[in-house]
């Protein structure tokens, strides 16, 4: 759910005299899905609802899908009824996107979710230009999410929003790194690296995200 109360004070884009603000517009903002975007994990929401309501439909889907990560998610979002209208969603990155928009600049939806997932969010927030997500194949995270990102918007070419350390090598390729609400690690890691953005405070581990799941199931 969209809290009604989605505005909050997120510092604006330190100002950067070498570039001008046409130039500062050309810059997308991409944004993570799970911690991110949301409180908690996608897969985990919809794999939940389908293991309520479709217990053996989704212990099937695990028996058949012996390809790895990708495909089960794949599976998954195809046979689930993805919840978007029910995701907690955070009032910062929710923010950080109106900033963005308002900008004049672009906003991108990039998740390991699968891409059917990606674009039920996306259709029920209207704040992306573009949603992104994994293809059944390869799961968009980590260095293959980076590899994507610099190959259409160049190293350095976009700013980033995510959570935790598997986030690393998209930072590293980002302009600009938002931190939401950041694991250990990786605020570890953002500490040391300059031009960063910390919007939120860690939450506390499996527990909490749990914690943000069940009661809403």
């Amino acid at each position: 759910m969209v809290p009604e109360n989605a505005q909050s004070q997120i510092p604006p884009l330190p100002a950067d005299n070498s570039s001008t603000s046409a130039e500062n517009r050309a810059v997308p903002l991409c944004v993570d899905l799970d911690g991110t975007l949301i409180k908690t994990d996608c897969s985990w929401e919809t794999a939940i609802c389908m293991l309520r309501r479709h217990p053996l439909q989704f212990l099937a889907i695990l028996c058949r899908c012996d390809r790895g990560g990708a495909r089960i998610k794949k599976e998954i979002a195809k046979a689930a009824e993805i919840p978007a209208h029910s995701l907690p969603y955070n009032a910062d990155t929710i923010s950080l996107i109106q900033q963005a928009k308002a900008a004049g600049r672009k906003a991108l939806l990039v998740t390991a979710s699968d891409q059917i997932v990606a674009d039920a969010v996306a259709a029920h927030l209207r704040l992306f230009d573009e949603a992104i997500g994994s293809d059944g194949v390869t799961i968009l995270r980590g260095a293959a999410k980076a590899k994507l990102l610099v190959e259409r918007f160049g190293r350095g070419g976009f700013d980033y929003a995510g959570d935790s350390a598997m986030d690393i090598p998209v930072w590293e390729a980002a302009r600009h790194a938002y931190a939401v609400n950041p694991a250990p690690a990786a605020a570890r890691w953002l500490a040391r690296r300059g031009s960063t953005t910390i919007l939120g405070e860690r939450q506390g581990g499996w527990r909490a995200a749990a914690r943000l799941v069940w009661p809403r199931h």
